[in-house]
């Protein structure tokens, strides 16, 4: 299992946080949420800050939120308001049986990771949802963040792999043997 253990997402999210920096957030993710809030219950894998899961748990979803780094967990429990539930959880092997979930949610969390290791990780999401994986990756208009390897690549190295998102840094020839269908991209 790869480690992105070279990068301190903690540093790095620390003050993302705060009344702004959400509904900004939220305005982002509206394609998202709008899918999501059809479901009852969703686990967030790859959670990070957790403004989406938290949101959903505002309007009466049960939602679990999941990240790997345990100092972002803490933090992000500090600072959300509706989400009970954040775990530490890795992506490779979800702590739940399988159907657990309607849906399980992540945003930004494949592109750290090579095609063959998505489909690992996307197939481990597809055992614990009963209806749905919903998943966000950054399209080539990505407004890219000045931190070094954040993403195990360069600006130069990702912004060569989103050239076409859905050849060069995506699973798209597992798609078909996932089940996966693209109800649409959505760039800004």
């Amino acid at each position: 299992m790869p480690t992105d253990s070279n990068i301190d997402f903690f540093s790095f999210y620390q003050n993302k946080f705060g009344p702004d920096y959400y509904q900004g957030e939220l305005n982002a993710r509206l394609p998202e949420i709008y899918t999501l809030r059809e479901y009852q219950t969703i686990l967030g894998v790859g959670s990070g800050r957790a403004i989406i899961e938290d949101y959903l748990a505002s309007i009466g979803r049960k939602v679990i939120a999941s990240d790997i780094n345990p100092q972002l967990v803490h933090l992000a429990r500090n600072k959300l308001r509706f989400l009970t539930n954040y775990i530490i959880a890795d992506c490779w092997h979800l702590p739940f049986a399988e159907n657990s979930f309607e849906a399980v949610y992540s945003q930004g969390l494949l592109e750290h990771f090579e095609p063959e290791e998505q489909l690992v990780i996307l197939r481990e999401m597809w055992r614990v949802c009963s209806k749905g994986v919903i998943f966000a990756v950054p399209a080539p208009d990505y407004s890219f963040q000045d931190f070094g390897r954040e993403y195990r690549f360069s600006k130069k190295e990702w912004q060569e792999r989103l050239k076409n998102p859905f050849n060069n840094f995506s699973i798209s020839t597992y798609w078909e043997e996932l089940g996966v269908i693209i109800l649409g991209t959505i760039h800004k």
